[in-house]
């Protein structure tokens, strides 16, 4: 069995989500840094970034192949939910004040 991944760029390093795929093993970056995600339209961007990212990792099948179109349908979906607890903290922290240490 391979993997694709969609690497979200969440933080200052990338996250890496290994999901179960159709073909060879795959990596995505998804970028985030130009968004201000406290924005509800931003935030939509990331979900389609995602989602980009997620449809470019499992591919595209003939239109003629059910069994791969349902395949990859399937690939699109594990990834998208293998990014959402990422993607949830990532928002859940935009717009809260950074932590400091104080001596």
């Amino acid at each position: 069995m391979t993997s694709h991944t969609i690497v979200a760029a969440f933080a200052a390093c990338c996250l890496v989500v290994p999901i179960s795929a159709h073909a060879q093993d795959t990596t995505v970056a998804v970028r985030h840094t130009d968004l201000d995600l406290a924005v509800p339209s931003d935030v939509s961007r990331l979900d389609r970034r995602i989602m980009r990212a997620a449809t470019e990792a499992c591919g595209t099948p003939s239109t003629s192949d059910l069994v791969g179109m349902n395949h990859i349908g399937e690939c699109v979906n594990a990834s998208i939910l293998a990014t959402r607890r990422q993607r949830d903290q990532l928002v859940a922290r935009s717009g809260q004040p950074m932590p400091i240490a104080v001596r």
